[in-house]
């Protein structure tokens, strides 16, 4: 593996079209999160599918002899339970 390899974030100006798509998706996201965070009862359908994708980022991230800290997020992260 080459030592020097790494990623260079692009920054969007944002005045520019791409920039300002990229804002308004993010900042609709959020908006709707808390909409539905804040709603009586609350809605969990939005947060409980970014935990899911949260954890699967995480156990694709540990190799395969990681067992003990596998069997920590499954358990910290149990959706069943979450959907509770």
């Amino acid at each position: 593996m080459n030592c020097d390899y790494y990623m260079e974030e692009k920054v969007l100006p944002p005045s520019s079209l791409e920039g300002k798509v990229k804002e308004t998706v993010h900042n609709a996201f959020w908006d709707h999160l808390k909409e539905q965070l804040s709603a009586t009862p609350p809605d969990f359908s939005c947060a409980l599918e970014l935990l899911k994708e949260i954890k699967e980022i995480l156990l694709s991230l540990l190799l395969p002899r990681q067992n003990r800290l596998r069997i920590e997020i499954e358990e910290a992260l149990d959706m069943d339970l979450l959907k509770q």
